[in-house]
């Protein structure tokens, strides 16, 4: 996976668009880098499709602009869309077509007639050789050859508006594997969702929007070290109780069962320690708790964030 410390390839500045009674998309200044796979979190209705929409040219913001490719847009994104590829809704394929047939149709449409790129593509989704008509595909095949459209003329930006919504654990799991590929070999990629768990292990940088508002930019790492947690396992119960209660560097704590879940400072860990050993308390664990961005979406918000449970371990 590659590091986002490039140049910026994508930048909002002040981005905003207001539907009469609605402000969907609020003053919005962010910036991707070259090399990121940057996720746009938020919930449905958070105003990422509509940054999308604005960053391509198909919305006109109320104000503010930005920058793709150093093109500003609105006015200059024609000179770089050749070096973009999109997946925002599922393009209409013809059904009665193969998806080699369907590339080869829509090829001559971009101009890219190159027979050897049509294979290559369909090679990267997955899709070479692959003989059944579009009408027999999957959902998650069809987004499949989505991006492989996407990827006809060799874009060096990708960006795609939820590419895994809908589709079933093992259709997100090729999703995902194709788009961290896609990175290893240069691309960019700037993609939305609103299920936290898909992109945590996949994205480099996360920028999350609520309420139109950017309220989040950074790092992954960065990000999910908002608040160290640490499961702690002493005994006697009594006595941990007595030193975590009213502790000034237990920042909060939950008993589980035998055990303790302990929001504290990393540096403070070893104080604590020192401090349960010193009562006379064994102290059988004292683990890391890693943060997911599903709780650092909480935090920052104060909601509840819907998340299907089943693909936490994608």
């Amino acid at each position: 996976m590659m590091s986002g410390a490039g140049e910026p390839v994508i930048q909002t500045f002040g981005l905003t668009k207001n539907y009469k009674n609605k402000l969907a998309v609020d003053e919005l200044s962010l910036t991707v880098y070259r090399g990121d796979i940057y996720a746009f979190l938020g919930q449905n209705g958070a105003g990422k499709s509509t940054t999308i929409k604005m960053l391509l040219g198909l919305l006109y913001p109320t104000k503010g602009y930005a920058k793709v490719l150093y093109a500003r847009v609105p006015g200059e994104l024609s000179k770089v869309l050749p070096r973009i590829g999109v997946v925002t809704e599922s393009p209409a394929f013809y059904p009665y077509l193969t998806g080699e047939e369907n590339l080869r149709l829509y090829g001559s449409l971009l101009g890219v007639k190159n027979e050897k790129r049509i294979r290559e593509v369909l090679d990267k989704v997955n899709l070479l050789g692959v003989r059944q008509k579009v009408s027999e595909y999957s959902q998650g095949m069809r987004q499949r050859l989505a991006l492989a459209l996407a990827l006809l003329n060799d874009p060096e930006l990708l960006i795609l508006d939820e590419p895994t919504n809908g589709l079933d654990p093992q259709g997100i799991y090729e999703i995902k594997s194709i788009i961290k590929e896609l990175n290893r070999d240069g691309v960019t990629v700037f993609l939305s969702s609103h299920i936290l768990s898909e992109v945590q292990e996949m994205a480099t940088r996360v920028g999350v929007i609520h309420r139109g508002k950017l309220i989040a930019e950074g790092e992954v790492e960065e990000l999910l070290t908002f608040g160290d947690r640490v499961t702690l396992v002493a005994s006697p119960k009594e006595l941990v109780l007595n030193i975590l209660k009213d502790n000034p560097i237990v920042k909060d704590f939950a008993e589980d069962g035998d055990k303790f879940l302990v929001h504290i400072n990393k540096e403070d860990v070893s104080k604590l320690n020192k401090e349960l050993v010193n009562a006379g308390i064994d102290v059988f664990a004292l683990i890391p708790v890693r943060s997911t961005l599903e709780d650092f979406f909480i935090s920052i918000t104060g909601e509840n964030h819907v998340v299907d449970r089943a693909l936490q371990t994608f």
